[in-house]
């Protein structure tokens, strides 16, 4: 009987922990700065005006950093969290970016680094994110895996 009052306990221990993690991403604005975000390795390729760039920064924030706040919050699923719950990572990590934020970001072509200020974050934006999301799951599920990481775009088709 005293084990399974135990097992039953920590069931309901997890089962509050999950909720209360559910309800971190769930709380914060669901707004990206970005209209896509596709991965080359661990690191992120953002769109933002209609172009792709290698994001460097947001704020204060490196990418590096910003990846390693995604695999805190949830290691199996850490790319969905960069591109969907943001916001949510990083209030985690003790930066609340508002609803504006400043991108320092490379050109793909050039590797020219250049920052931009006041870049708002939108909810089109998020949707965009996940609707390419959506779009690329379609697509893996009717072809073969790619092992190229840069196949992984969540541009939104925009």
């Amino acid at each position: 009987m005293k084990f399974a009052r135990s097992t039953l306990l920590l069931i309901v221990i997890l089962a509050i922990g999950i909720s209360i993690a559910s309800a971190d991403w769930l709380d914060a604005p669901h707004i990206s700065p970005f209209e896509g975000v596709r991965w080359r390795a661990e690191i992120p390729e953002v769109k933002v005006k209609g172009q792709w760039f290698e994001l460097v920064s947001l704020n204060d924030l490196s990418a590096a950093q910003i990846v390693a706040g995604c695999k805190d919050a949830d290691l199996d699923r850490w790319q969905k969290r960069f591109a969907e719950d943001l916001v949510a990572v990083l209030r985690k990590m003790g930066h609340d970016p508002g609803t504006s934020v400043t991108l320092t970001l490379k050109d793909l072509q050039s590797g020219d680094v250049q920052t931009l200020q006041n870049v708002e974050m939108t909810e089109e934006n998020r949707r965009a994110i996940m609707e390419g999301q959506r779009d690329q799951e379609k697509a893996a599920s009717t072809r073969p895996a790619s092992t190229n990481p840069s196949d992984q775009d969540n541009s939104g088709g925009l």
